[in-house]
């Protein structure tokens, strides 16, 4: 749930354009644990439907 919460915090410094906190949140987001093990479970768990390579 962190990864959410992240981004809830990021839209919020974003509207109120505060860019520091921003750049600071972005960067515990992208190194987070838990963000790295949903990327993985994302690509690992795509079995590729619907993709125009294969379906024409």
């Amino acid at each position: 749930m962190m990864y959410f919460a992240f981004q809830m915090r990021i839209a919020k410094a974003t509207k109120a354009q505060h860019w520091n906190k921003v750049r600071v949140l972005q960067r515990l987001l992208t190194r987070s644990h838990q963000a790295k093990l949903l990327a993985v479970k994302r690509v690992t768990s795509n079995r590729g439907r619907n993709t125009p390579e294969r379906d024409g």
